[in-house]
């Protein structure tokens, strides 16, 4: 009996092979866009802290917080905090209502796309640059710079914030007192100590966006996931309280999206040092001394130099010395709002 031969198998046709790839990319495109984001409404609930104020400026909602002085107590001066990337006047829960309580008036912030700030026109045009433009309007509805406490205001900045009130200070020398960079992220790549990040083009791409906003709003509603983020930070672990300042307006819808929008909008190669320094304002610069997270101790001993002033460090802080470290951050704070005194 005869074996019958096999018909020889046909090749797969190359158009079949690309038509399965291109099925499996169609997949992983699409598939972050079944998943369900939660989107942003300001009014949603009520105002989170009893301090705390909404107001519309140029379109966008802003919530900012003014600290309680004592009644009757004399304006000494005024300070806006502005907090960094992941912030929001929480980062300066341990901080300002000393200040406060000392005489000055204290306004913190969130800028768009952070805290309870607007986070629905967020788009690929965010900049440091037209979110002080914002401040200086806000400030004026605040406190309008005729008022008996005075014209010019003590901008002071965390990691981010520094390169806004950079920008503030740039837009509005006259309206500007001291210039105060907290850890402050104002050097672009050129530098050699800022390295850049080529993955962040990435995130202009629709659906890699869309699926780091995914990620990211399952990332911001987990808890452990906080608690592990700001440890690095702070370089310990942070308390049940510190963690929960964090948690709260992470969790406001549309914060992801934000997040992500702002990452990839920002330019990596600014450097705004120059900017400030041209200003010819009064630059302090106060670090954590064990910080070497986004803008590492090295930075500011490098725009030290470059500006021609003193590098005060907080010692033993990491990233967030306000909030690890708020006496000696303190201490460091009032010397540069007021040299004299502290002589």
């Amino acid at each position: 009996m005869t074996r019958k031969s096999r018909r020889p198998r046909r090749p797969r046709r190359p158009w079949r092979v690309l038509a399965w790839i291109a099925g499996v990319l169609a997949v992983l495109m699409l598939a972050p866009y079944l998943v369900p984001v939660a989107t942003y409404d300001p009014y949603a609930s009520p105002v989170p802290h009893p301090d705390g104020h909404y107001v519309e400026i140029a379109g966008k909602t802003f919530y900012y917080r003014v600290f309680a002085r004592p009644e009757g107590t004399p304006v000494k001066g005024r300070i806006l905090l502005v907090h960094g990337f992941g912030g929001s006047t929480n980062s300066w829960n341990a901080t300002a209502p000393s200040l406060a309580a000392e005489g000055w008036l204290v306004v913190a912030v969130d800028l768009p796309g952070f805290g309870y700030s607007e986070k629905k026109r967020i788009d690929g045009t965010y900049s440091h640059e037209t979110n002080a433009r914002d401040l200086w309007l806000l400030l004026d509805l605040v406190s309008p710079r005729d008022a008996a406490s005075g014209s010019r205001w003590n901008l002071v900045g965390h990691s981010m914030g520094g390169d806004v009130v950079a920008w503030m200070a740039a837009q509005r020398p006259e309206s500007t007192g001291r210039v105060v960079l907290v850890d402050g992220a104002v050097l672009g790549a050129g530098s050699d100590t800022v390295s850049p990040g080529s993955a962040v083009a990435l995130l202009r791409l629709p659906p890699i966006a869309r699926a780091a906003t995914v990620l990211l709003d399952r990332l911001l509603r987990n808890p452990a996931s906080i608690r592990g983020t700001l440890a690095s930070a702070y370089g310990r672990t942070p308390t049940d309280a510190e963690l929960a300042s964090y948690a709260a307006p992470l969790a406001v819808p549309g914060t992801a999206a934000s997040l992500v929008t702002i990452a990839s909008a920002r330019s990596l190669d600014e450097d705004d040092s120059a900017r400030l320094k041209a200003t010819g304002l009064p630059v302090a610069l106060i670090w954590g001394s064990a910080d070497t997270w986004v803008v590492p101790v090295d930075q500011g001993r490098y725009l030290s130099d470059l500006l021609g002033v003193t590098l005060q460090l907080v010692e033993g802080a990491g990233h967030c010395p306000m909030e690890t470290h708020p006496a000696e951050f303190l201490k460091l704070l009032r010397n540069a709002l007021e040299p004299e005194a502290s002589k």
